[in-house]
């Protein structure tokens, strides 16, 4: 190897040691790549506004760290969705795509509830 291959090597390696943390998730609100917007795709039945009222404990944390199990955790509790598809615009941004349960009847009564295709209500 060349003198400034060897420079470069060390160097690289001097950079990721001095950025290294173990404890990378506790730290994860950060500068770089923070959620600044969350975008609601494909929901009919449920409105987005409650959507991002529960993801927005991920508003300013790192675009980076965010999976799909942490804001599974945070929208399970919501009826009537069957499942989500995420996609990272980067710098700032998080688009979720909702696949919602389809109701086969609305019963009506106070307020609307929706039946879906496996009975729920």
């Amino acid at each position: 190897m060349t003198r400034t291959s060897k420079f470069f090597i060390l160097l690289l390696t001097l950079l990721l040691l001095s950025t290294y943390s173990p404890n990378i998730k506790k730290y994860s609100s950060s500068v770089l790549f923070p959620v600044k917007q969350i975008s609601i795709r494909n929901n009919n039945i449920i409105s987005s506004e409650k959507i991002v009222y529960k993801l927005d404990h991920i508003k300013g944390k790192n675009l980076m760290f965010i999976n799909n199990q942490d804001i599974n955790n945070a929208i399970a509790d919501i009826d009537f969705i069957h499942g989500i598809k995420t996609k990272k615009i980067y710098p700032s941004t998080i688009i979720i795509s909702i696949y919602e349960k389809k109701p086969v009847a609305i019963l009506i009564k106070k307020k609307r509830n929706f039946i879906s295709q496996i009975k729920e209500i």
